[in-house]
């Protein structure tokens, strides 16, 4: 899933940060973003259609606004 996510190593446009590690539930991702729209798009158009091809559900999302 990541090699269809991130092609080439490289991340999406309009997202700066991708961290992630499993916890006792499954896997933790965060992920900092230029902007939730452009987020929200990629994961339209990229991450939950990659989750299907894999057979995973799609990602449960949290936004949290900048406070700076």
């Amino acid at each position: 899933m990541i090699a269809t996510v991130f092609r080439k190593g490289k991340l999406p446009e309009g997202l700066l940060m991708h961290l992630a590690g499993p916890t006792e539930n499954g896997w933790r991702v965060v992920n900092i973003v230029q902007s939730q729209e452009q987020f929200e798009a990629f994961a339209r158009e990229k991450l939950v259609p990659a989750t299907q091809e894999v057979g995973t559900p799609p990602p449960q999302m949290t936004f949290f606004p900048s406070t700076g």
